[in-house]
């Protein structure tokens, strides 16, 4: 068995893994701070912007965005709102 990665769109990634000569494709879905990333690029703000309408720490944004802290869902709520990101299209994931 070996592994192989490849991008197959912006919103998804995926890991070819070849079992027994078949190939079995896994989709994995885009991380909550990597959602939050691009959506907060596309609508042309900074992490400070978006820390100062949240309420929270420039520092928080920085972890959320990486990976490194789970934020609550009332903060997601805020990032979603004031992205204009509609709450079923954020997953929050661990």
């Amino acid at each position: 068995m070996y592994y192989r990665n490849s991008s197959k769109a912006i919103k998804n990634s995926c890991i070819e893994i070849f079992i027994n000569d078949e190939l079995v494709t896994i989709l994995i879905l885009m991380s909550l701070g990597k959602q939050i990333r691009k959506a907060r690029r596309m609508a042309n703000m900074t992490q400070q912007d978006l820390a100062t309408k949240v309420g929270i720490v420039l520092s928080s944004i920085f972890n959320i965005e990486r990976g490194k802290t789970d934020p609550r869902w009332s903060t997601v709520q805020k990032i979603a709102n004031i992205l204009n990101i509609p709450l079923d299209k954020i997953r929050k994931s661990k």
